[in-house]
């Protein structure tokens, strides 16, 4: 792992622009506020310079107390372009996270470690990675909030298609503007740093994401 840090380090960097849009839904199966079942879906459409990248992830959760969430899931992954000699790869996810929320005074915090275990199709091994994210939402006003988001990648095992330690991290910083009744869109700027000892790869985006809730 020392040894992949350190060649990476010295590896190039490539700086892409890219634009990144989500629709993300949760709803509640149980009238119990706190508690009960709870169904989530999220929608990804990235782009690139050399690339498109899909991404659909349902999930079923469980809600087991105020601010506390478990969630199991699938992940499809389709990705065409450049880095794919502009052929489909798909790649398959199972998921396991644990959703923190928590609120001190106005700030609402957000802490989410997820598990996940990746197939590539035609592709040999499973790669199992980790990401840990974390979430601070300030008020700016009555209605408009600034969101900063990080989340860190760690491979756990490697395989001819994943990397062992630290894959990439991704930062973003925007407003988050309330819809009333159904939730939140929030709009900004996102780095994603990718890691690897062939290039490294500095995502500069332009991300739109919708929230809803019901």
């Amino acid at each position: 792992m020392l040894t992949l840090l350190g060649a990476a380090a010295l590896a190039a960097t490539t700086h892409d622009p890219a634009t990144w849009t989500s629709v993300n839904l949760q709803v509640d199966l149980d009238a119990q506020p706190d508690t009960g079942p709870r169904l989530w879906t999220d929608l990804h459409f990235r782009r690139t310079d050399a690339n498109f990248v899909g991404i659909a992830r349902p999930a079923f959760g469980w809600d087991v107390a105020r601010g506390v969430g478990v969630y199991v899931g699938y992940g499809w992954i389709p990705t065409y372009g450049e880095s794919t000699d502009d052929q489909l790869v798909n790649e398959h996810r199972v998921w396991e996270q644990l959703l923190l929320t928590k609120k001190l005074d106005a700030v609402q915090l957000g802490l989410r470690p997820r598990f996940e275990q990746r197939v590539v199709a035609g592709e040999e091994g499973t790669g199992l990675r980790v990401r840990l994210w974390g979430r601070a939402a300030v008020p700016v006003s009555d209605r408009i909030s600034l969101v900063v988001t990080d989340e860190v990648f760690v491979g756990l095992v490697a395989t001819d298609w994943s990397v062992a330690g630290f894959d990439q991290n991704r930062l973003f910083v925007g407003p988050a503007f309330p819809i009333e009744g159904l939730g939140r869109v929030e709009f900004g700027y996102m780095n994603t740093f990718v890691l690897r000892e062939s290039g490294n790869t500095d995502l500069h985006i332009a991300s739109a994401n919708l929230f809803l809730n019901l």
